[in-house]
């Protein structure tokens, strides 16, 4: 039934993005901060320290060659409290369009998780999350970040072993047309379905992404992951499908999580 909720929802709400411009926000925005969300918290003082690596191809769409992105992200989860988390994200990029190869540090994002409400019974969990990134990869040439600040505001709802969120995003347009406005709002979603096989494994599969008001440079993708649980420690592959026209074709990443401090 999960499978075929998130294929309704899919099928429903995602349209084909048309390219405009030198890159889209899926190439920029979409690998580094979009991801499945849910409501895991951390105890008191618990600390995730994750890193790994991922590698993207994007098709040839509007007379732009295939690329590659390859990246090392970085990433710090902190407990703040039984219902409060806060995450750091940041990666160094590498990529490959046509002949042309560039690399870089990509952009900073931080973020605040929020469950307002526990589950119990029929009634989902219920909570928040608010995520800024910063422009810090000063490469607009380059495209390892749009140098841009944006803001992301979302609500999740969990239940059981499936999660679903919706929320707004504020972009700054770094390939608007001079005169053109130079930020874009969008709408975003998630959705999240995960069992456990076997003991110590996790399968999840679910979709994220955002649709501009303007719909301009949509963007989504489905993901499909498996998660093996190590003591202090999370290993996870995860492969990626674009959905959209102007999102990756495919992708593969591997994350390595350790935790520190209290359990």
């Amino acid at each position: 039934m999960a499978f075929l909720a998130i294929a309704i929802f899919l099928c429903a709400f995602i349209r084909p993005a048309f390219a405009h411009g030198p890159l889209s926000y899926g190439r920029t925005v979409g690998p580094f901060v979009m991801t499945p969300d849910n409501l895991n918290m951390l105890p008191i003082g618990g600390i995730w320290l994750g890193t790994g690596f991922t590698h993207l191809y994007y098709q040839r769409v509007v007379d732009r060659p295939p690329s590659y992105l390859s990246s090392i992200p970085l990433r710090i989860e902190v407990g703040l409290s039984a219902n409060v988390a806060m995450v750091s994200s940041w990666d160094v990029r590498i990529r490959r369009d046509g002949d042309r190869t560039v690399g870089g540090v990509g952009d900073v994002a931080i973020a605040t998780k929020v469950r307002v409400v526990n589950e119990q019974g029929r009634r989902p969990a219920i909570g928040v999350k608010f995520l800024t990134k910063l422009p810090n990869a000063r490469d607009s040439g380059s495209y390892l970040g749009t140098d841009a600040t944006d803001f992301f505001a979302t609500l999740i709802l969990e239940k059981e072993s499936l999660s679903l969120s919706g929320g707004v995003a504020i972009l700054g347009s770094f390939n608007s047309a001079q005169g053109d406005n130079q930020q874009d709002d969008f709408a975003t979603f998630s959705a999240l379905w995960s069992t456990i096989p076997l003991a110590g494994v996790e399968l999840s599969v679910g979709s994220t992404g955002f649709v501009s008001s303007r719909h301009r440079d949509d963007y989504a993708y489905a993901v499909i992951g498996l998660a093996a649980y190590l003591g202090r420690s999370i290993m996870q592959i995860s492969f990626r499908l674009g959905l959209t026209h102007d999102s990756e074709a495919v992708g593969v990443s591997f994350d390595a999580t350790f935790m520190l401090g209290k359990r």
